[in-house]
């Protein structure tokens, strides 16, 4: 008999229903009472309805709305979906007392008329959100302490669970499913997409990366590539990825039954790529945007914590697009400049400069350059700087001195060395002007130093020169770097006594070099190298390479040391090693290359392959002549 309330009917199943990782759970979890908690559209109604079509049992289905939060209302529904289960449709459960005056007797009724009724039943309650009455969580307590043995009750919620469930989830009677089991895996979407060819990776990594498994943004999807016969289904799939369109189910389901305060919170915070208290607080002007982003979570409202008990969040990507289509350009850009002048005065610089480029905000652009514009470098995030100096170029910003200088580096890197070095000219002729020294002389060492590594070490120092005019008498950051930029191009020219001269200036002055700087690696190695007795000792304890930057010659000189100690200690192995490091290391010849090339000839020759020694030989090294 067909029951005319869509209340208790159990929903059908859609076609073409795919099962996921709570389908099996569903299916294997002993405990009897089951949580199906997330928010809207991860399917939480259809795998349940999957499972409980499936069952071969009875079960009792009772889907609640905002009207069932009276007590009388819920019992009147909750017994007609057992009724209906149990194929009794017309037999009605009465109140043999006044329900208001006698709550517990008309509760305690209620249990004998189940018990008298069921052998096992599951119970179904979805949407259990709409339920905020304490009467129905005692109710429900009931049922679960006294009907134990013959019911598996399942509770579908899409916000925050009662506190009642705590004591049952804590002692182990109740598990829950959550959003990470509804939705659907990359592989389970490959699963969905069926025959499609060597693309189907690919495909399923499209579509998860744009849904992040969210059941109905893959609906959608697979809906669209349906209905798109030709071309390929990459292509297509990409396509429909950008533009996917759910905005009719956020706004019907989601957004506009939440308060408008909240609302306003949402399309505020929309712009940013992780949210924290107190970026929210800025952007939005409020004070409690702590207490927002935890009710939000709670609710299930397409928010996520990012590691657990941490403080950052950040918006499911399908949502966030919707939230940016209900705020205008202006609104954005307006809270994207506050984001980012509240990042500047934090570590997170580098984001202050992701929002001000969506924010059109360039003044906060070249201040981050110039705070971490080298370190950028250092780090390679070429792309991030190219995208920033393309902003600053498309809005005709002036650069300032820093700021160019650092664009000169970053050019020079890529290899346009002409317009690099204008760039790096006018910065330095900038800070010359506005009577910035230090800076001025940084540029003439990068200058400097630029020239020693492309092998034109006469104009490597005068650079240097220029830039030890006026030279400082307190030791500093500017003249350690005069200092290390003297001991490298010194060394560079073979001059190891002159590259020690001046660092042992320093040292009877007072300076104390720390351990893990270059200075004190180069002081030591030094010292070494320029002993001429024949009973110098070997670098078998040598201070630390990692502290010498590849390729720099010095870092070679402690190779051969080490090359040289070996081969005497009929360590080939090593020997050989030590030599194939400093050809590798080195960009040009120099006379530390030589030597391990006439090494390499050496061990080739004592191993008998005389042919390719004759090919490894540069200079007709003594070892070779001995040989």
């Amino acid at each position: 008999m067909k029951n005319e309330n869509s209340k208790i009917q159990i929903p059908n199943v859609d076609k073409g229903y795919t099962e996921r990782t709570a389908d099996a759970l569903l299916s294997s979890l002993p405990e009897n009472i089951i949580l199906l908690n997330a928010g809207a559209g991860f399917g939480k109604t259809q795998a349940l309805a999957n499972y409980v079509r499936r069952f071969s049992g009875k079960s009792a289905w009772y889907n609640i709305s905002d009207t069932d939060n009276d007590l009388i209302s819920f019992i009147q529904n909750f017994t007609k979906s057992v009724q209906y289960s149990l194929g009794n449709p017309e037999e009605d459960f009465n109140f043999s007392v006044p329900l208001l005056e006698n709550i517990d007797i008309v509760m305690e009724q209620l249990v004998v008329w189940l018990d008298e009724r069921i052998d096992f039943l599951n119970i179904i309650l979805d949407d259990f959100q709409e339920i905020t009455n304490p009467d129905i969580f005692n109710l429900i307590d009931i049922l679960i302490e006294t009907m134990e043995q013959k019911i598996r009750l399942f509770i579908v919620e899409k916000r925050s669970l009662p506190p009642f469930f705590d004591k049952y989830t804590k002692n182990g009677r109740a598990v829950c499913i959550g959003m990470e089991e509804l939705k659907f895996k990359q592989e389970e979407i490959a699963g969905m997409l069926g025959d499609i060819g060597e693309d189907a990776g690919q495909c399923a990594k499209l579509i998860y990366d744009c849904t992040e498994g969210w059941p109905v943004g893959i609906a959608q999807i697979m809906l669209q590539l349906k209905q798109r016969k030709k071309g390929s289904v990459v292509e297509i799939l990409k396509e429909i990825c950008d533009k996917l369109e759910v905005s009719d189910y956020f706004m019907t389901r989601v957004y506009k039954m939440l308060p408008f305060d909240i609302q306003t919170f949402l399309k505020k915070t929309a712009v940013l790529d992780y949210m924290t208290p107190p970026i929210c607080n800025k952007v939005t002007a409020i004070y409690n945007s702590e207490s927002m982003l935890r009710y939000l979570v709670s609710e299930k409202l397409f928010v996520q914590t990012l590691g657990e008990g941490s403080s950052l969040y950040r918006y499911h990507s399908i949502f966030q697009r919707f939230l940016l289509s209900q705020a205008t350009v202006e609104e954005q850009q307006e809270a994207l400049r506050s984001a980012a002048y509240f990042l500047l005065k934090t570590n997170d610089k580098i984001q202050a400069a992701e929002y001000a480029c969506r924010g059109n905000a360039s003044d906060i652009v070249q201040a981050v350059i110039e705070v971490s514009g080298d370190s950028m470098l250092e780090e390679r995030l070429y792309g991030t700087l190219e995208r920033w100096f393309s902003l600053l170029e498309a809005n005709r910003c002036e650069l300032t001195p820093k700021a160019r200088f650092i664009y000169g580096k970053y050019l020079m890197t890529l290899g346009h060395v002409t317009e690099a070095n204008k760039q790096i000219a006018q910065a330095g002729k900038d800070f010359y002007e506005a009577n910035r020294i230090q800076d001025y002389k940084k540029v003439l060492l990068f200058a400097a130093a630029a020239k020693r590594r492309a092998g034109e070490l006469l104009q490597a120092d005068v650079y240097l020169k220029q830039a030890k005019q006026d030279g400082e008498m307190v030791w500093n950051e500017t003249l350690e770097a005069i200092l290390t930029e003297q001991v490298k191009i010194k060394c560079c020219m073979h001059q190891l006594e002159e590259a020690l001269l001046p660092i042992n200036e320093q040292i009877k002055k007072g300076v104390r070099f720390q351990e893990d700087t270059f200075l004190h690696t180069a002081w030591q190695v030094l010292i070494i190298l320029t002993q001429t007795q024949p009973s110098a000792p070997a670098l078998e304890q040598t201070p630390k390479i990692e502290y010498i930057p590849d390729g720099f010659l010095l870092r070679n000189c402690i190779l051969a040391e080490n090359m040289k100690s070996a081969y005497q200690s009929a360590d080939y192995q090593t020997a050989e090693r030590n030599a194939q490091k400093i050809i590798q290391n080195s960009d040009y010849e120099t006379l530390q290359t030589a030597v391990a090339w006439e090494m390499l000839a050496v061990l080739s020759w004592d191993e008998g392959n005389y042919r390719k020694a004759f090919e490894q030989s540069r200079t007709g090294n003594t070892f070779f002549t001995e040989k």
